[in-house]
């Protein structure tokens, strides 16, 4: 081909001064392909006068339209300027051209590590990859720690074992996950928690960690019996008192009840106080407080004080106070305490019989004494205290009575026989009155009050007559009230409550406010007449509810019930004054033959 090839252009000029230009219609025209002598001819221009130009050319190396050099050629009518061409000057650019003498900017360098063909300019293991831009990691995918991106095996490979599972990261930063924190094989997701110890009642066999376990109390308690963790302690003993349900044994546990029982662990509310004696379950020595009159000073209440004595012959020798432990005290609600006659005295054995025969007020008046009421032969009481412990004192001015010091009060009888008693020459009489005697008890004060007394005292008994120096009982007793109360340190019943037993029946005749217990006395109330003389006499009536009749003493008679239901027979049917079984009937005509003057009643 050489380039006299001649081919149609196109050519664009706007105007003299603008730039102009032509190109090939058809980029596979062949007119536009250099031959042999690398030449191709673009204008052939004929002008009767010097020709200025430039000419820009725009050529596709090898046909290539993506490989442009552009050159640049001027004429000044006189030689050719040199000859500039456009391209890529760097030799490392794909489409570097070795004859552009101005760089264009036009370079295409290939990528990093790569050639112009894209080819690895360093592939040692021909797997496409440059080597310097080689990943290495894990390539498993079924790995934890698998990398998407890695391009060569490192052998990091981590697999799970176990319970193990994958973080889930694809990176290659993924880790094995253990799920089995405690090591035991088993994984936490299959874990049983619960108690493993088979001795304990929520024991549950499937459990695979340790929980707490529930263990009977050694006592009562036992186990429900289930395996599987739902068990529980059976309490078996359902009132918490230290005896199992199996054992308990029902009864009255009132040491104070008539049927105390000792051996009973329940109460079974079948305790009764009203059939045995005052002092069942009291202490062998105890202190009575009772009621002894009432109004016998006008609103008053007289009460006795009684030491009750473990024995006959049980002897009181003295009652005193000394010390907190032993202390003596004596008060009451009223004000003031207690009533004091003004001729009244401190102890009952200067109290003389003729004297209250003559001041009948003086049988209630208050007093100490040591077993008599009044004055009496075998016994004298005397009175001795320390500095401000004279309790006749505040005793009477009707004001409380404390005496708890090392000095302490005392009354007592100076013996006038000999101990034990009723053993001849000079011993004690067996009803001397600071003995137990026949009635286990010994009088030791008279109060009148209108309120509720309390207090506490010490006194010292020889047991059973015994006496020598040095020989003696000493009790301590505290009161509240009336009621037998039992001395300190006893390990039963503190207080009696037979004292109060009576009728509790509000209906009853005899119904008693005070009573707390029912003693089975109560007399119902059932109204009636209760006059045996009258006609309607009921014999069960309790309470006479004024409707008696009585015969006239005329002729009237009684039918004769006594359920309440008896009437009054009239006896004179005519009521002419003759009771019926007195009437005479005759002619009562004075004129007729036959005239009898003693008819009561007409006859015909």
């Amino acid at each position: 081909m050489s380039s006299g090839n001649y081919g149609p252009v196109d050519f664009a000029f706007d105007d003299a001064d603008s730039e102009g230009g032509w190109v090939l219609d058809d980029l596979d025209a062949s007119n536009g392909i250099t031959g042999d002598d690398h030449r191709a001819i673009v204008m052939q221009i004929t002008s009767p006068t010097t020709i200025v130009w430039t000419l820009n050319a725009e050529i596709y190396v090898h046909g290539d339209p993506n490989n442009v050099v552009l050159i640049s050629q001027t004429f000044d009518g006189t030689s050719m300027g040199p000859v500039l061409i456009e391209g890529c000057t760097d030799s490392n650019a794909c489409n570097y051209y070795e004859l552009a003498t101005v760089d264009n900017g036009s370079c295409v360098l290939p990528p990093a590590y790569y050639d112009c063909d894209n080819v690895c300019l360093s592939d040692v293991d021909s797997d496409g990859v440059c080597d310097e831009l080689e990943i290495a990691g894990c390539q498993d995918n079924t790995a934890c720690n698998f990398m998407s991106l890695a391009t060569d095996e490192d052998n990091t490979c981590v697999h799970t074992t176990g319970c193990e599972t994958c973080s889930g990261e694809t990176d290659g930063t993924g880790t094995t996950v253990d799920n089995d924190s405690d090591d035991d094989n088993v994984c936490d997701a299959n874990e049983i928690v619960g108690c493993q110890d088979a001795a304990g009642c929520n024991y549950n066999s499937a459990a695979t960690d340790s929980s707490t376990c529930i263990y009977v109390d050694g006592v009562c308690e036992s186990c429900s019996g289930e395996s599987d963790g739902t068990g529980t302690t059976v309490d078996n003993d359902s009132d918490d008192d230290g005896v199992c349900n199996a054992n308990e044994i029902g009864g009255c546990q009132d040491a104070t009840a008539c049927n105390y029982d000792a051996a009973a662990t329940d109460e079974d509310g079948s305790c009764e106080y009203c059939s045995c004696g005052a002092l069942t379950g009291l202490a062998p020595y105890s202190l009575t407080i009772e009621e002894h009159a009432v109004d016998g000073i006008a609103g008053h209440t007289t009460y006795r004080a009684y030491i009750n004595m473990d024995h006959p012959n049980d002897y009181l020798s003295v009652v005193y106070g000394e010390n907190e432990a032993m202390a003596f005290a004596l008060s009451s609600t009223a004000t003031p305490n207690w009533y004091n006659h003004e001729d009244g005295v401190d102890f009952a054995t200067d109290l003389n019989q003729a004297f209250i025969d003559l001041i009948p007020e003086l049988a209630y008046d208050s007093w100490f004494t040591i077993g008599a009421d009044a004055t009496h032969p075998d016994v004298d009481v005397d009175f001795t205290a320390g500095p401000g412990n004279d309790i006749r004192i505040p005793f009477n001015a009707g004001e409380d009575i404390l005496v708890n010091d090392a000095y302490g009060a005392t009354f007592y009888s100076a013996r006038s026989c000999d101990l034990p008693p009723g053993e001849g020459g000079n011993s004690c009489s067996t009803d001397h009155p600071a003995l137990g005697g026949l009635d286990g008890r010994v009088l030791i004060a008279q109060i009148t009050t209108t309120g509720e007394l309390s207090g506490q005292l010490a006194a010292q008994i020889l047991q059973n007559g015994q006496y020598g120096q040095g020989v003696y009982h000493t009790v301590h007793f505290s009161f509240d009230g009336a009621g037998s109360f039992s001395n300190d340190g006893w390990s039963g019943a503190m207080s009696s409550n037979y004292q109060d037993c009576g009728c509790t029946d509000a209906t009853a005749v005899n119904y008693d406010e005070d009573a707390l217990h029912n003693d089975s006395s109560c007399i119902p109330t059932i109204l009636g007449c209760m006059d045996s003389t009258a006609c309607n006499y009921m014999v069960t009536s309790t309470v006479d509810n004024g409707t008696c009749l009585f015969p006239d003493g005329i002729c009237e008679t009684c039918s004769g019930e006594t359920d309440g239901t008896g009437t009054l027979i009239d006896n004179d049917s005519d009521d002419d004054g003759v009771c019926n079984v007195d009437e005479i009937v005759d002619c009562q005509e004075a004129s007729a033959c036959n005239y009898n003057s003693a008819a009561t009643d007409a006859g015909d």
